[in-house]
């Protein structure tokens, strides 16, 4: 009788939600992090390894997507072609002409979406092996910097990003790390905020598609715009209900450039209470 493979946990550091952040204003801290947070909690949470299940007859990601919120599959990408060898993920003309195109070609494929806009790009990079940045007790710490917080950050927001329908790229020596402490890419919330202002080609095809008016209707009467938290709860009980379309959702793409070492990625399934993920004190 052969004996069970003990189960493998991973220690997380979860941020406590409470009046102790800095920095919450999105336009003032570097882009793709978190607010500074000072307060954690450790809490160890089962890790499963998700390859053999890929790698298995039947599978389809979009199934996964649907059930957990997202989904993984094997892609051979155009980026690791010999004809791309003297160019790096940096590359405008590689990214505009080959690996944007092959994104949407992958989502289009995964999901059925209709229409596809990719909003930005940028390559989380570890420090090297033994390079640890000093880090103070007591220090707040933001999820996806390889920067102190404080420090002059290359990536900072500009508000003249959205004037044009051009993907933002964030280059690789930007200092943007491995986001380190759990969190989620997109809320309800940042997500009709974003259709109406990140660009103007989003915000016309969310107008064209009805999306917008949906939500925008169903807050009419009500003393609160679709864009505030405020609205949250009413556009998740009437958006959309019993009956298809105007749908749209918000991805992030990965992949590894190479063979991972460090800071691999680790995705939790979505789910209606997230009480264990969340630490108020």
């Amino acid at each position: 009788m052969g004996s069970l493979d003990a189960q493998l946990h991973g220690k997380f550091s979860l941020f406590v939600i409470d009046a102790g952040v800095d920095d919450a204003d999105a336009w003032q801290r570097p882009y793709l992090t978190t607010p500074v947070f000072r307060k954690f909690v450790n809490r160890s949470f089962p890790l499963i390894d998700i390859r053999p299940d890929i790698s298995a007859p039947g599978y389809n990601p979009a199934d996964l997507l649907k059930s957990h919120g997202f989904g993984v599959l094997n892609h051979k990408s155009a980026l690791f072609d010999p004809s791309n060898a003297h160019q790096n993920i940096d590359t405008k003309e590689l990214l505009h002409e080959t690996y944007y195109p092959e994104v949407c070609d992958l989502i289009t494929k995964t999901t059925g979406a209709k229409h596809i806009f990719v909003t930005h790009s940028f390559v989380r990079k570890s420090r090297p092996r033994g390079v640890t940045a000093f880090n103070p007790p007591n220090t707040g710490r933001r999820a996806g910097s390889n920067n102190q917080a404080g420090s002059n950050f290359r990536g900072t927001v500009n508000p003249n990003d959205s004037a044009t329908n051009v993907p933002k790229h964030i280059p690789t020596g930007a200092g943007v790390g491995p986001a380190r402490l759990p969190h989620l890419d997109y809320t309800p919330l940042s997500a009709r905020q974003c259709i109406r202002s990140w660009r103007r080609d989003i915000e016309q095809q969310a107008r064209e598609s009805g999306v917008i008016g949906a939500e925008d209707g169903i807050c009419a009467d009500l003393p609160f715009p679709a864009t505030s938290a405020e609205a949250n709860a009413v556009i998740a009980e009437r958006y959309n209900r019993d009956r298809l379309g105007p749908r749209y959702a918000a991805y992030s793409v990965w992949r590894p450039l190479g063979t991972v070492q460090r800071d691999p990625l680790c995705i939790a399934p979505r789910r209606e209470d997230t009480g264990e993920l969340v630490y108020y004190p």
